[in-house]
């Protein structure tokens, strides 16, 4: 896999994706997914990762920036807690194991997006939140790049795609993996 411009200047890690055990991620190909997101995050050589923590493609990617020795920013919609009951818990202890690992890092930075009675409104929230972070982050010369963990949905709220055209309004190098089709990754 080579990544268009992935050598070109350091980058700032942008990363968001689908929650696994549905048709939009199958559980069976969370293990090629997750290679995936490795050999991109080592390709890209960020010297830093900026997403959330849901179970699924926020995690692997989280996981896989720390253990290229990348530092990892994370955002979430309120409280820890509640983010991790609604987001991560529901996915199974093997996801919530993860979760609590990776925010017990060293290496991890954890911010709270204010909640609004709306859930949606409160996801879309922490969506642009990521991407102004990644923005007022980057240095002179340094390029923000947003690798996606999904396949596109077609109807209803999709925060990824959201992110996605914040990325391309930006001008983002935007690296996707299908979730669906691993064997077609970036």
């Amino acid at each position: 896999m080579v990544l268009p411009g992935a050598d070109d200047c350091r980058v700032i890690l942008v990363f968001a994706g689908r929650r696994p055990g549905t048709a939009d991620f199958p559980a069976q190909n969370v293990d090629a997914v997750a290679g995936h997101a490795r050999r991109a995050v080592a390709q890209l050589q960020p010297r830093l990762a900026i997403g959330s923590a849901a179970a699924g493609a926020d995690l692997l990617v989280a996981d896989a920036a720390l253990a290229a020795g990348v530092k990892v920013e994370i955002l979430l919609a309120g409280d820890e807690a509640r983010f991790r009951s609604e987001s991560v818990d529901d996915k199974g202890a093997a996801w919530t194991e993860r979760f609590d690992r990776i925010l017990g890092s060293q290496a991890v930075t954890v911010s709270e997006v204010p909640r609004v009675d709306d859930p949606e409104a409160s996801y879309r929230a922490v969506t642009l939140a990521i991407a102004r972070r990644a923005e007022r982050l980057a240095d002179e010369g340094e390029a923000v790049a947003l690798l996606v963990l999904s396949n596109p949905r077609r109807a209803g709220v999709d925060h990824t795609e959201e992110l996605v055209a914040l990325a391309r309004d930006r001008g983002w190098r935007v690296l996707r993996i299908d979730t669906c089709r691993p064997e077609s990754a970036v």
